[in-house]
């Protein structure tokens, strides 16, 4: 057995303090940047975001309740490119019903009107759990039963989802948002789940259904999981999490988790050349950072979801491109 020395510790607890710091360092300067840009942005920011070269730029919102509706709603949002469902859940002390699901999501939504919803199906599992469903003790959560995965080993919580979500696409523009896709037989599982629920509920048109793209395997498999998917949603902030090897949280590793490194540019290049014709946006943070706005737009992203507070800054980057 090795003995650790004290100094031995005070250096790795030095080491953690400067990199926690610089990741606050980092913070502060983006928040910096969005109060310098963000009073002009505001003024415009119901003007279509249309790109230097004529292109259309949606410029969508990342939202988890009713009050990121009503921001993004002011803001001049063009719809949400990602509606995490996980605080509703939350804030049950069982599993909502397929009434409750409708009611509530169709409230959060309701400051948006009828704008395109893109509602990500309920991500749990790794660092994210809920008191009321017991999930396993697994070596490495991040790594396991996450995502898709733990829908598909409990069909009751996805097919409850799926029911309210096709109900909700009969009132309003929906999209069904599925994440941790890794392999094409995710989504195959889910078209088949979605199909047999609406013809359960007698619904004819089912809405598309999206596949998030978070693991190097999926971008690398992004024909494959076009078969069974109609449009791609890039999750940058897993997708640099897994391709770096880096977690997002860990300040030990702040260097290694980059979001703008060429391992994960070149594999958002990728996805987004594969995809061909089909739709392929960016929900991630990077999404969310001016200077990346013109490389997102260069590989052919057509799409953007942000944090609330982001959209007019992002709606005029893609405007008026950073130097």
């Amino acid at each position: 057995m090795y003995d650790i020395l004290p100094d031995q510790v005070d250096a790795e607890c030095e080491r953690v303090h400067r990199a926690a710091k610089e990741t606050q360092r980092s913070f502060e300067e983006r928040i910096a940047e969005y109060r310098v840009h963000g009073v002009e942005a505001r003024t415009r920011c119901h003007e279509p975001a249309i790109a230097p070269n004529g292109v259309p730029v949606p410029v969508m919102v990342n939202i988890a309740n009713r009050a990121d509706a009503q921001v993004a709603a002011q803001n001049g949002a063009d719809g949400v490119g990602l509606y995490r469902l996980e605080a509703l859940f939350m804030l049950h002390k069982s599993l909502p019903t397929e009434e409750e699901l409708l009611e509530e999501i169709s409230d959060t939504l309701s400051p948006l009107g009828n704008k395109l919803a893109m509602i990500r199906l309920l991500d749990v599992g790794g660092d994210k759990s809920l008191t009321y469903f017991k999930f396993p003790i697994e070596p490495a959560p991040c790594l396991g039963r996450r995502g898709i995965r733990v829908l598909l080993a409990h069909p009751a919580l996805l097919d409850v989802q799926l029911r309210a979500l096709l109900r909700l696409s009969q009132r309003r523009r929906t999209q069904i948002v599925v994440p941790m896709v890794t392999i094409p037989e995710d989504m195959q599982a889910v078209r088949n789940a979605v199909e047999s629920q609406a013809s359960q509920l007698g619904i004819t048109e089912i809405p598309p259904l999206v596949a998030m793209i978070e693991t190097p395997a999926a971008a690398l498999s992004v024909p494959s999981i076009l078969r069974f998917a109609d449009a791609l949603s890039l999750g940058t902030n897993d997708l640099t999490q897994h391709t770096m090897a880096a977690g997002r949280q860990n300040p030990l590793v702040h260097r290694y988790y980059q979001d703008d490194r060429l391992a994960v540019i070149r594999l958002i290049r990728l996805a987004v050349k594969e995809a061909g014709s089909a739709l392929i946006g960016v929900c991630g943070e990077l999404a969310g950072q001016p200077s990346a706005v013109p490389m997102l737009l260069d590989v052919g992203v057509r799409q953007l979801s942000v944090a609330p507070p982001l959209v007019p800054t992002i709606r005029e980057a893609v405007r008026h491109p950073p130097e």
